[in-house]
This record gives structure tokens, C-alpha cells and sequence, in this order.
């Protein structure tokens, strides 16, 4: 297992917290160096490591406060609940969590809540 992983400003949870961290060493499919990473895709047996993950070629999905972060900046609200972005929002900072873990399902409560924190900040 990799001991050198980055770190995440959107992450700050023991490691085992990291949702789709894949339970073996496995061969990152996109560089293909082999060792602790993410299943990126169940079905076709595609794995992401740390590193490029860190590189942005691979995200996760994430659903915060102020809507659905489904890609690279890509942030849609679907729900009455979202709020607005918070004033001075960045963009960057959406970048930066699509490209950042999320965190192990915790059921019907927002991670905000479990975590006692806001998850975007700028």
C-alpha cells in the first residue's frame, strides 16, 4: 500500500472513510502503475491511483449543499434544499472536490451535518 498519498483540503477523515478505495493493490488504468487506488468503474474493471487522481484524470461525483457536482465544475441543483453558493465562490473549488475522495456513505444525513463542517469553502 502507498504510504505517500496526497492530501485532500475537501477530505479530512481516516483513510478507511474513503468511499471506493478498492480493498486490494490494483493497476491504475490510467497509467498503469500498480498499487493502492480507486475503483473508477465496477463494470469494466477500471482503477484510478492516488496520483492521478491528484492529476485530475479521474473524479468522483459529490453531492453538497449547493447542488450536484457530476463533473469537472459541473454543478447542478436539483433539489429545493441546495443553496445558493456561498458569496466569492470559486470555481476552482469545485475543480478541487471533483477531484478529491468522497467520504464512505453515511445514509440519509448530509456529510455537513456528520461532519459538523461545510464541505465547499473558498
Amino acid at each position: 500500500m502507498t504510504s505517500d498519498v496526497p492530501v485532500f483540503r475537501y477530505f479530512q477523515a481516516p483513510r478507511a472513510q474513503m468511499s471506493g478505495l478498492a480493498r486490494r493493490d490494483v493497476t491504475c488504468s490510467f497509467c498503469d502503475v500498480a498499487g493502492e487506488g480507486f475503483t473508477v468503474d465496477e463494470r469494466t474493471s477500471k482503477y484510478g491511483c492516488f496520483a492521478c487522481l491528484a492529476q485530475g484524470r479521474f473524479g468522483f461525483f459529490h453531492d453538497t449543499e449547493v447542488g450536484l457536482l457530476l463533473g469537472e465544475g459541473q454543478l447542478e441543483s436539483f433539489y429545493d434544499h441546495n443553496e445558493p453558493p456561498p458569496a466569492g465562490f470559486s470555481s476552482r473549488a469545485l475543480i478541487e472536490l471533483y477531484h478529491t475522495p468522497p467520504f464512505v456513505s453515511i445514509g440519509c444525513g448530509s456529510i455537513a451535518a456528520a461532519t459538523r463542517r461545510r464541505i465547499l469553502v473558498t
